[in-house]
């Protein structure tokens, strides 16, 4: 079947009402089902993706990303995945004077959070693309150990708790980034990913394998003014190919391009 015979504008249609109905799974395996389909060109299916989160950017990552990205991964290899989020995150979610710096294989870590898979750093912020979920032997990862019977699975209960205390981040990181770039307006723009700032970081700690920093967002809570401090680091990983002389060299500067980006 020629691409001519498969709307992309149709189809992003029929999946924009199942998000108003709020059907994420039916959402989630139509847009997979086009991609398995291979009936779209590339760029053709990740406009779709990206004209789908720019309708609705928090329902999106709040509820399909994670089912998303766990079955396209299964469908696209390592340097398919980078090309659709890089494209959409230029194409959807730039601002003026964006410009992306550095991707690398790695995870982002916030205290009892973490996002494994692709760390993008831009000029004015980081965008993790991966799993997430709770940090391995924090709080809410023993939480789900404990409500698994002891088995170390994750369960319903702690992924909800990541997944609360992230979009609670994000809308703070949202804020601040918007405050940040008054000189433009944040309509039509919608964030792929999971995002964190390096405005305003400090206690920065460069070691061989990581780099950990901290920054502050202040957002209004009853009338006060409240402050928040986001605990991060970001750690780069080996690439499937990748010789461990190669792996360490480009970790080198990977976390240097961070450090000298932190603002």
């Amino acid at each position: 079947m020629s691409t001519t015979e498969f709307n992309p504008d149709a189809l992003k249609e029929e999946i924009k009402n199942l998000i108003r109905q709020e059907r994420k799974g039916n959402a989630v395996k139509m847009i997979v089902n086009i991609a398995a389909s291979q009936k779209l060109l590339d760029k053709e299916f990740y406009d779709l993706v990206g004209e789908v989160i720019r309708f609705n950017q928090q329902y999106f990552m709040e509820k399909m990303y994670p089912k998303f990205y766990k079955n396209i991964s299964r469908l696209f290899n390592s340097n398919q995945m980078y090309e659709m989020e890089q494209y959409i995150l230029e194409k959807f979610s730039f601002y003026s004077g964006e410009k992306l710096l550095d991707s690398f294989n790695g995870k982002t870590v916030q205290k009892d959070t973490q996002v494994a898979g692709r760390v993008y750093l831009t000029n004015y912020r980081i965008i993790a693309h991966g799993k997430f979920g709770p940090t391995p032997g924090s709080s809410l990862a023993a939480a789900g150990a404990g409500a698994a019977g002891g088995t170390g699975s994750q369960t319903g209960t702690n992924i909800g708790a990541s997944m609360a205390l992230n979009e609670y981040i994000q809308k703070r990181v949202q804020k601040r980034l918007q405050e940040y770039m008054s000189h433009e307006s944040s309509e039509g723009k919608s964030c792929f990913g999971y995002q964190y700032p390096i405005i305003d970081s400090y206690n920065v700690a460069r070691k061989a394998k990581n780099l950990s920093y901290r920054v502050d967002i202040e957002f209004e809570k009853k009338g006060k003014l409240k402050r928040k401090t986001l605990k991060m680091k970001i750690v780069p990983k080996k690439e499937l190919a990748e010789t461990s002389n190669v792996f360490n060299n480009r970790r080198k500067q990977n976390l240097t391009l961070i450090e000298n980006n932190l603002k």
